[in-house]
């Protein structure tokens, strides 16, 4: 049991601070995928698109870094800005404040609350819970024990979710420098995501092999302890 806790507790201190690494511990086939991805490659370190338009910008030479509300969202050191758009960056978005300038993700301010999209899920929030039978020889666990998973969100299941960071930027001149075309935005079917993030076939977590080895290194340990008393 001592086993478990210090697991448990080791990974939920560290979930905000060490990002990816952390969801890998769960998630490791989506966590390499998101490795090549485009959000993972959004710095000025790996973007070398985006270090040219940088390097070039005014904003550069007073050492104010702009872009970092979408480009490096959970950066909040310099140390840390190879980062860039994390697991953690998007799935927290609680809702999306439009400007007319550019619009600006509002976070979820309550720790280990992540939103996501599942069909037939769409009305619930999967909080985690253990259940015993069989006097505490069976076990079952119901999400995970380290984030909540919230299915109420309604942007999360349309392009609308992405339109904090892609929908169009204004310039002090009153020029828009790019902007998404936002037709079909609010189609549940075909939309940013079905295109770009689509489902795949696969494994989304290991979650459930993780704590099948927990429960039985905390029954051998008992075994022993009993046989030893």
């Amino acid at each position: 049991m001592r086993l478990f806790i210090s697991l448990f507790t080791l990974l939920t201190i560290h979930l905000f601070a060490n990002d990816v690494k952390t969801c890998q511990k769960c998630h490791p086939i989506i966590a390499n995928e998101f490795q090549q991805s485009f959000h993972k490659k959004s710095t000025v370190k790996e973007d070398a698109v985006h270090k040219a338009i940088w390097d070039k910008h005014p904003a550069k030479a007073k050492g104010k870094y702009k872009c970092a509300k979408c480009h490096t969202p959970n950066a909040t050191k310099e140390n840390q800005m190879h980062q860039g758009i994390t697991c953690i960056s998007c799935h927290t978005i609680k809702g999306i404040e439009e400007h007319t300038k550019s619009n600006k993700n509002i976070y979820e301010s309550k720790d280990k609350t992540f939103y996501s999209a599942e069909k037939g899920m769409e009305n619930k929030k999967v909080v985690y819970e253990e259940k015993s039978s069989w006097f505490g020889l069976r076990k079952k666990t119901i999400g995970s024990p380290y984030h909540d998973i919230d299915y109420r969100n309604k942007i999360f299941y349309t392009g609308k979710i992405c339109m904090g960071c892609h929908s169009h930027k204004q310039n002090g001149k009153g020029f828009t420098v790019c902007k998404t075309d936002d037709k079909g935005l609010k189609d549940t079917k075909t939309n940013c995501i079905s295109c770009h993030m689509p489902k795949v076939q696969g494994s989304a977590t290991t979650i459930r092999e993780l704590f099948m080895v927990l429960q039985g290194l905390e029954m051998h340990q008992n075994s022993w302890q009993n046989m030893l008393t």
